[in-house]
């Protein structure tokens, strides 16, 4: 019994050293445990950790949803996908999300830093927001048509240019027999041969 108690204990030892989440255990009052070697992206030394109450590593403008959670937590609930921003040693903030759960007198959480996805979700944000500002301004009409040829959206010019506006062009197809497309002579131009159909069958550019 000894020794296989042993052997859990080296198990559990592993994970709180090689997870690349942040582990912890904490107490009903949010007082730290017992934390693995990844809270260590905080800069803090964990025997600095161990022992004080989260709470004062948490932005103020957090705090009453964090306190909201540790109530739950308290009455058996599931707490998941709790943001705030935690305090790093330096006085910058991470911010980190929180999936935790109570079972006896502990609470037990896994937690992830967000910090790095995040900024590169609002650096997504700004770059596409500078495409859409230099594409809405363009005086060329660009339309987005999906891999079955249906538009997907356009800018302003190309509502002009087609007399149509982006909600009536949406769904639409270069097969669709309302464009009532010709060529320049007259003759028909059959919705198969528009460039962005000819483009989307042959992954060729076609002018």
């Amino acid at each position: 019994m000894m020794i296989e108690n042993h052997k859990q204990d080296n198990i559990y030892e592993n994970f709180f050293t090689l997870a690349l989440d942040l582990l912890c255990i904490a107490d009903l009052d949010g007082y730290f445990r017992q934390l693995s070697q990844s809270w260590d992206v905080l800069g803090y030394p964990l025997e600095d950790l161990i022992g004080t109450q989260l709470l004062q590593y948490v932005h103020p403008e957090d705090i009453p949803m964090t306190e909201e959670a540790l109530f739950r937590l308290q009455a058996y609930q599931l707490v998941k996908h709790l943001r705030n921003r935690f305090r790093c040693k330096d006085g910058e903030y991470r911010l980190i999300e929180w999936r935790c759960r109570r079972h006896g007198d502990w609470i037990y959480a896994v937690v992830r830093d967000m910090t790095d996805i995040s900024e590169a979700d609002k650096a997504l944000h700004a770059s596409e927001a500078r495409y859409r500002s230099v594409v809405t301004s363009m005086s060329e009409g660009i339309v987005v048509h999906a891999k079955d040829g249906s538009i997907l959206t356009c800018n302003r010019a190309a509502e002009r240019i087609l007399g149509l506006t982006q909600e009536q062009m949406k769904g639409r197809t270069s097969i669709d027999p309302r464009w009532r497309a010709i060529h320049e002579d007259g003759s028909p131009f059959p919705g198969e041969t528009h460039p962005a159909m000819v483009t989307l069958q042959t992954g060729k550019s076609v002018s």
